[in-house]
């Protein structure tokens, strides 16, 4: 049988993950970050915004449903509904008054986020496979154990900022 992760792995987790991203957004020379296409019409600001913002709506509702509290409307517009075409080209199309600094500062603070709300859960809710139903059975520890809530960077964008990273150079 598999020892749940305690409170101690998931902030070890939680470091080898924001140290993995500082490293990989350094790796980028700023000028390039705007303008350069990356992903399709993305330039790597636009891919920023993608990134905090749908990070900033999972790390919401995780910490809304493992703390049984309500759950923070989606940033999006309600009639797009769970249209993840139609969700993106709205998060592509508004006009993001951020900097491209400002935009990797959100997304490097959301690790902060993260070790806060594992300090802030009990056991129960830390551990509870339950608590956090769209985790399809996996407790909140299991979650941040299997890296899933870092799947998002790794599985959709990791490869084109590699391959982007690897141009310039």
């Amino acid at each position: 049988m598999q020892q749940s992760p305690t409170k101690a792995d998931i902030l070890q987790i939680i470091h080898e993950e924001r140290d993995y991203w500082t490293t990989l957004i350094a790796r980028i020379d700023p000028e390039r970050m705007a303008g350069e296409l990356i992903e399709g019409d993305w330039d790597v600001r636009d891919l920023l915004a993608h990134l905090v913002i749908w990070r900033n709506r999972t790390m919401g509702m995780v910490a809304a449903q493992a703390q049984g509290l309500k759950e923070p409307e989606d940033p999006w517009p309600g009639e797009l509904g769970e249209d993840l075409e139609a969700i993106n080209d709205w998060i592509d199309q508004r006009d993001v008054p951020q900097s491209t600094r400002s935009l990797i500062d959100d997304y490097t603070a959301s690790f902060s986020g993260m070790r806060d709300l594992i300090d802030r859960l009990d056991d129960a809710a830390l551990h509870d496979p339950d608590r956090v139903p769209f985790m399809g059975g996996l407790s909140v520890a299991d979650a941040f154990a299997t890296r899933r809530l870092f799947e998002h960077l790794h599985e959709e964008h990791d490869l084109a900022l590699q391959a982007f990273i690897a141009r310039g150079r």
